[in-house]
């Protein structure tokens, strides 16, 4: 509240206005009025309006409320009272007579209305971005959780091969076992003569037998190294994979998380706009 012991209270004020309106930060409308019309009206460079120096305070603006009240108003003026709309704060001139005059400072709402859209432009920018972020990030998820299947997958080859590979040791043994057989049935039929030839024959047979079985069993080793090293491949293919994914799951959620920091940041801004 503007409170001066003096009857030329309003001159005072008249004298001050241009300063105030240099100090003020931002461009402004400086108004000093007394309880009828306006002494002084500094209008900020950015107004169309008509300088209403000497004319009637208009109803509907903070001033008519200062001088029933006689305490501080702040409000948006409409554009009705003025010709545009801005933001205005009005205080009482007092002297020991009372509330003699006002004096009033207007701020353009442009900059408000321009940082209220940025904060909205930007806070729908962002929402989208989130929104694509957070599939980025599912499916950044999904990726890894996939990678890691198959990371499960390789081993259970490598341990099926291994199986696989101590099965056909065995069945190496058992061939090997067989043609000893063989060798020696034959050894015994030869011994028996005449009686023992059915009995050679069987034991060609088995001979015969041991040998494609060790025969397939080279054939099925030679495949079994080639799946191994095609399994070597996978296994460097599916930890880069599995290490990709896992990054960029670590990754979108940073940036899912960098995002929701922002969106505070834009309440920040739409408060500061309000406060304008």
């Amino acid at each position: 509240m503007v409170k001066v012991n003096r009857n030329d209270a309003l001159e005072v004020m008249k004298a001050v206005a241009p300063v105030i309106k240099e100090l003020f930060p931002l461009d402004c409308s400086v108004s000093i009025t007394d309880r009828e019309k306006f002494l002084l009206d500094l209008p900020r460079e950015d107004e169309t309006r008509e300088n209403f120096t000497g004319k009637p305070i208009p109803e509907g603006g903070n001033i008519v409320k200062v001088m029933q009240t006689g305490e501080k108003q702040s409000s948006v003026i409409p554009k009705e009272v003025y010709g545009e709309p801005f933001k205005a704060v009005t205080l009482p001139i007092e002297t020991d007579e009372g509330v003699v005059g006002a004096a009033a400072i207007g701020i353009s709402l442009a900059n408000q209305e321009k940082l209220n859209e940025i904060a909205q432009a930007f806070a729908s920018t962002n929402e989208e971005v989130l929104a694509s972020s957070e599939e980025v990030a599912s499916t950044a998820q999904e990726l890894a959780d996939q990678a890691q299947e198959l990371e499960n997958s390789k081993a259970n080859m490598v341990e099926n091969a291994k199986e696989i590979r101590d099965m056909l040791e065995t069945i190496k043994k058992i061939a090997k076992s067989s043609k000893m057989l063989s060798l020696n049935a034959s050894i015994e039929a030869s011994r028996a003569g005449e009686k023992g030839k059915g009995f050679n024959v069987v034991a060609e047979k088995v001979g015969e037998l041991a040998e494609d079985s060790s025969k397939s069993i080279e054939t099925v080793r030679e495949k079994i190294e080639k799946l191994e090293e095609s399994i070597e491949k996978v296994d460097e293919k599916s930890k880069k994979f599995l290490d990709i994914s896992q990054g960029q799951a670590s990754t979108s959620e940073e940036v899912s998380s960098s995002i929701e920091e922002l969106s505070k940041y834009v309440e920040d801004i739409k408060s500061i706009a309000d406060k304008l």
